[in-house]
């Protein structure tokens, strides 16, 4: 079914604003608790969108805010009076939108709840018809049945919805079944720290993943960073922490819209948007693309399970590979068009036919598995032919055990943990290649076991779920540059464009795809409070070496313009 000229029109305005000076303008909202006093600063301020505090949960009860002739009826449900109409006019008035956030009265945190699907379906009627223009909430998809009557309810309105993601939502098997279904790809993305010991902390590259499938269900994206509340970054460093994040989610992926948690006087976002568009503008737009193919089971029961949860804490090291070795990413559940491929497979479970001819090709391929590769009688013909191709005989034993946690690659020493814990706290699992199996080239391995290997740019990595330090023998074998394991940095290269936030104290040691020695490049470089440290014009050596401390970010660029420095180097102490 076509999608109605209703439905189209809350798809577009939840995508990039009108073009302006730059191609690249998205609309940047204010998140939080919205009125219509605030429209005029705001407007002038140059944001396009508020959000407004929709219902607060209180025991069995729901406190809403808005008008309701349904909640009205309902003995569990209270008017707490009306302010969001008096918004709606305001900012329509001004061209801006509105977005109402129910997520109080989810279904996973609001135990006593009273939602049905014709319940949350009524709702959302009421709330289209008060001129909203999205709805927010999260955690819905603990009840598939309301998450799908709230959004097809929203979409017949013309009203956009976006669910609250942050990356862990993609351990579920319901989400390429449920999130396409919404209106826009949003990712809650605030927590930078690598490797922590809680298995809820998400990292900025597990929500890439999320991103990655947006582009293959062609739907617009959104990210959502807090200002004033430390959900990860201090909130002394979040003012400028938040800005860099948005410059790197712009040149990831032209993310569409900024909703930004606290106070408006914290993030300049006219000033944001005028640092942030000349670099989008720069940047190349014919990047290569990998294609990372999740063969895993699907359903639309909100089970956490053990494959999608591998192929998450995978996501790290697969999308910063990607990035730093200067390709695009798209993530499907079906190979599509593109220059090289990750597939991430059921070792239980026959591989499908486009996958496999994918190896008949001479583009790079990499197969992760979940759980033990087959071999022998539980190998069928086609895993056979595949492993044939990357130089392994399937007709070895295979055994599947812990893997040793540290490794080499290209001479250098990285850590192979399988999940982002602290190093040392798990070790990582997959399938162990006996030697004598192998007639291709090891790439990298750790106590003669093992990691990657492969032969004509097909390659079979050993675990079935790797850590971020990994990243550097993706790009480097897709690309042959990218960052070192000892550069802990989240970002991305090209050849125009490059920019890195350092995660930690660190030394960025980086080869940047398809730049020659010799290429006058202007570096700037600023500290974690948003203050410039240094700028300058240079010459490209590879590999380029800078040191970095936390939360430094670095912007590299090669297009020069009539506002970059020509020979200047400035240093603030």
């Amino acid at each position: 079914m076509r999608p109605t000229i209703k439905v189209l029109a809350a798809i577009c305005l939840l995508t990039s604003c009108a073009v302006m000076t730059y191609g690249y303008e998205p609309r940047y909202w204010l998140f939080g608790e919205g009125n219509a006093s605030m429209v005029d600063a705001a407007h002038q301020a140059g944001w396009g969108g508020i959000t407004y505090w929709g219902a607060d949960r209180r025991d069995s009860k729901m406190i809403y805010y808005f008008t309701s002739p349904y909640l009205a009826k309902q003995e569990w449900a209270v008017s707490g009076g009306d302010k969001l109409s008096a918004l709606v006019e305001a900012a329509h008035a001004k061209g801006m939108k509105v977005a109402i956030n129910i997520e109080d009265v989810n279904p996973y945190h609001w135990k006593q709840h009273h939602w049905t699907p014709d319940a949350i379906r009524a709702v959302a009627a009421d709330m289209a018809a008060t001129g909203v223009d999205a709805v927010l909430e999260e955690c819905f998809e603990v009840r598939p049945d309301l998450f799908l009557a709230l959004t097809r309810e929203l979409k017949q309105k013309g009203v956009a919805h976006i669910s609250g993601a942050d990356g862990m939502v993609q351990r579920q098997r319901n989400y390429t079944e449920l999130w396409p279904e919404t209106g826009v790809v949003q990712v809650y993305n605030y927590y930078l720290k690598r490797d922590r010991d809680q298995d809820v902390s998400v990292l900025a590259q597990h929500a890439t993943l999320g991103y990655g499938w947006a582009k293959w269900w062609g739907m617009p994206t959104a990210m959502i960073s807090p200002l004033e509340v430390d959900w990860g970054i201090a909130t002394a460093d979040a003012p400028a922490v938040v800005r860099y994040m948005c410059m790197i989610r712009a040149l990831q992926f032209r993310v569409d819209n900024f909703f930004i948690y606290g106070n408006m006087s914290l993030f300049n976002r006219t000033e944001v948007q005028k640092w942030i568009a000349p670099y989008v503008d720069k940047q190349e737009r014919a990047r290569p693309l990998l294609n990372v193919v999740a063969l895993l089971a699907k359903s639309s029961a909100p089970d956490t399970t053990e494959d999608w949860t591998c192929l998450l804490h995978s996501g790290d090291a697969i999308t910063s590979g990607a990035f730093h070795g200067g390709y695009d990413l798209i993530v499907s559940d079906k190979p599509v068009a593109a220059d090289a491929y990750w597939i991430y497979a059921d070792g239980a479970k026959d591989l499908t036919e486009p996958v496999v001819a994918l190896f008949d090709t001479d583009k790079p391929v990499f197969l992760q598995s979940y759980g033990k590769i087959p071999s022998r009688d539980s190998a069928t013909a086609r895993w056979k032919l595949v492993l044939n191709r990357c130089g392994i005989d399937a007709a070895a034993p295979f055994a599947y055990s812990d893997l040793p946690q540290d490794g080499k690659y290209d001479g250098q020493d990285f850590k192979f943990t399988g999940r982002d814990e602290l190093w040392g706290k798990e070790k990582p699992k997959g399938t162990i290649i006996p030697q004598r199996a192998v007639s291709g080239t090891v790439l990298a391995s750790g106590s003669n076991v093992p990691f990657i290997l492969g032969q004509n740019r097909k390659y079979v990595v050993t675990a079935s779920c790797i850590g971020w330090q990994t990243s550097c023998a993706v790009s480097h074998v897709l690309a042959g540059c990218g960052t070192t394991p000892a550069s802990n940095v989240w970002g991305i290269a090209g050849k125009h464009v490059s920019a890195f936030l350092a995660i930690a104290d660190t030394e960025l040691n980086l080869r940047i795809p398809g730049l020659a020695d010799g290429t006058q490049m202007h570096v700037v470089v600023w500290d974690r409070h948003g203050k410039m440290k240094q700028e300058a014009v240079q010459r490209y050596a590879a590999p380029y070496k800078r040191s970095l401390a936390e939360y430094d970010l670095i912007l590299i660029d090669t297009e020069t313009s009539s506002d970059s420095p020509q020979g200047r180097n400035r240093d603030s102490s």
